[in-house]
């Protein structure tokens, strides 16, 4: 199983397992973006993407927020 995100401009990336910070993109893609991430184990996996071009304060608000995906 593998988890994709994409977002059509520059962003940054956060994917979470169970309301926990599991891995993170450095939002360093000049068009647009794609995260990628390969579970652990079970547990519920959630993203969310920041635009960090919108400058203070909506840089440190989600853009996006994905509904929780549940992995058994």
């Amino acid at each position: 199983i593998v988890l994709t995100a994409f977002a059509p401009q520059p962003a940054r990336f956060n994917i979470y397992k169970n309301g926990e910070l599991f891995v993170a993109s450095d939002g360093a893609g000049l068009l647009s973006s794609t995260m990628t991430a390969r579970p652990d184990g079970p547990g519920v996996y959630r993203a969310e993407v920041y635009r960090e071009t919108l400058g203070d304060p909506f840089n440190k608000m989600p853009w996006i927020l994905f509904d929780p995906i549940y992995l058994r």
